[in-house]
């Protein structure tokens, strides 16, 4: 990931955000999860219980879909961009 640091100034002072490329690779390199990241929902970490109550939207997934996520977002952008579209050629 290559910004400039006068974008980092920029992030830090919340004059602008980073863009989803991005922040999945901030994600990844601090070992967060995107999700709490991008909005502050869910766990900080992927072991990490969410403090929220869960709710219907929320429900826990299936271990297939799980396991699927968990890899999900260990990926890179560009890994996820070509994982989504190998599983879209398949539907």
């Amino acid at each position: 990931m290559a910004v400039s640091a006068p974008t980092v100034t920029n992030w830090e002072a919340d004059k602008i955000r980073p863009d989803t490329d991005n922040l999945s690779q901030i994600a990844v390199l601090c070992g967060v999860s995107f999700e709490w990241l991008a909005t502050g929902r869910g766990g900080m970490r992927f072991d990490t219980p969410s403090v929220r109550e869960p709710t219907k939207e929320y429900e826990a997934l299936p271990a297939d879909e799980s396991c699927l996520l968990t890899i999900y977002r260990k990926l890179p952008a560009a890994r996820r961009r070509a994982l989504l579209t190998f599983l879209e050629s398949w539907t």
